[in-house]
């Protein structure tokens, strides 16, 4: 996913929760597998199972015409009508309800692995529960499209498009396809289609000047060990010394400015050791967390959090891996 002109414009909340939903590909700092945020994988591979899934359909759509042509009367039309409300249900219903919790799900479980176990063990434990429900809700739907393939399938043998058994289960494993494609394919498009779609609108409204301005972030802690290579600059980002810095300890600022993207996340924190990594890494997600109107925080202004139980990073802190 491209933001383009990052430097000057910052999508809005929407546009983020949006790219929450897109696929992820789990990366590993410090030995630690990392639940991503701002980042995204395999698009053109969801993008062909998106053409392949409609043309399937189409094909199943032709078979039942052809049948009904063959068949004819009103039998015919309505079988006719059934597929097409089918296929619009799939891809424009299905899909998308689908995926409806899965960007507010990788907001919850990004939130789960940076709170600190002993401390917030309750809240991490009402993020799990929100994690779970719904799942029946998901395993519905999966159950609808395999019914629905069935039905499909029903449809062509009754209106006797063909004289043979094998080009029914043929059709019927055809179907099939379509469900796996909409399960784990066609879903995972929609959503980047969406994120795509919501930040070209909101730049245009950048580039009108009538806001979508980048706003700056920064969070100030302490490491016992010294960072190496400071500073760091990434792009718009960057990590600092501290110029008053606590006794005995080592003192640095992260300053952030738009949108912090995983791939920059990472390479702030490159080039360190592992404790200090999990360090940078954890002050970095908080600020993702915390200032862009993510997940349940969706409501809010894109400034507004209700994060403040996010504890501060310390020295013995460490990532909890339940993904």
């Amino acid at each position: 996913m491209k933001i383009p002109d990052k430097k000057h414009f910052q999508p809005s909340s929407d546009a983020l929760n949006y790219y929450l939903a897109t696929r992820k590909k789990i990366k590993t700092l410090a030995g630690k597998d990392i639940m991503p945020l701002f980042t995204d994988t395999d698009f053109e591979n969801d993008k062909k199972w998106f053409y392949i899934a409609l043309w399937l359909e189409f094909l199943g759509l032709f078979a039942t015409i052809y049948g009904g042509l063959r068949s004819g009367g009103v039998t015919a039309i309505i079988a006719i009508i059934v597929v097409i409300a089918f296929m619009f249900i799939d891809f424009v219903w299905i899909a998308p309800q689908l995926h409806k919790n899965v960007g507010v799900n990788n907001y919850r479980k990004a939130k789960i692995q940076v709170l600190n176990r002993k401390k917030n063990i309750q809240q991490i434990r009402t993020l799990e529960d929100e994690i779970k429900k719904g799942k029946g809700y998901y395993y519905f739907l999966v159950f609808l499209l395999i019914l629905m393939a069935f039905v499909k399938t029903i449809g062509i043998v009754l209106l006797g498009a063909f004289n043979s058994m094998i080009i029914y289960i043929a059709f019927f494993a055809l179907f099939l396809i379509i469900v796996y494609a909409h399960v784990y394919k066609t879903r995972y498009y929609l959503a980047y289609k969406k994120t795509e779609k919501q930040i070209e609108t909101d730049y245009n409204i950048f580039k009108d000047e009538q806001g979508y301005k980048v706003e700056s972030y920064s969070k100030t802690f302490s490491t016992k060990e010294l960072l190496r290579n400071i500073p760091v600059n990434i792009n718009s980002h960057s990590l600092v010394k501290a110029e008053e810095e606590e006794e005995e300890e080592n003192t640095y600022i992260l300053r952030v400015n738009g949108v912090l993207e995983d791939d920059e996340l990472f390479r702030l924190c490159s080039n360190q050791d592992n404790t200090n990594s999990i360090i940078i890494f954890k002050v970095g997600r908080n600020i993702q967390l915390e200032n862009y109107g993510l997940g349940d925080n969706n409501s809010r202004s894109r400034r507004g959090s209700d994060l403040d139980e996010v504890d501060e990073v310390r020295q013995d802190d460490d990532l909890n891996e339940e993904l």
